[in-house]
């Protein structure tokens, strides 16, 4: 599970999962365009969204982290 525990973020393995765009079962991240769980390869076809959920998953809408 990936969570935020204050301004810690703690990345951990996560369960197999279908991506929520591809149907793959594979482990996957909030990271899609909605925030939908995406797989790795789901996530690099769109980099640049993907960097924006990061963020926002880190520092909250609109804001980017150093």
């Amino acid at each position: 599970m990936t969570r935020k525990v204050g301004n810690t973020i703690h990345f951990e393995a996560e369960e197999l999962q279908r991506c929520e765009l591809c149907g793959a079962v594979e482990e996957t991240r909030p990271y899609g365009p909605n925030g939908e769980e995406i797989c790795y390869p789901c996530g690099m076809k769109n980099k640049e969204t993907t960097i924006e959920k990061f963020h926002e998953f880190m520092d909250g809408p609109g804001e980017k982290s150093q």
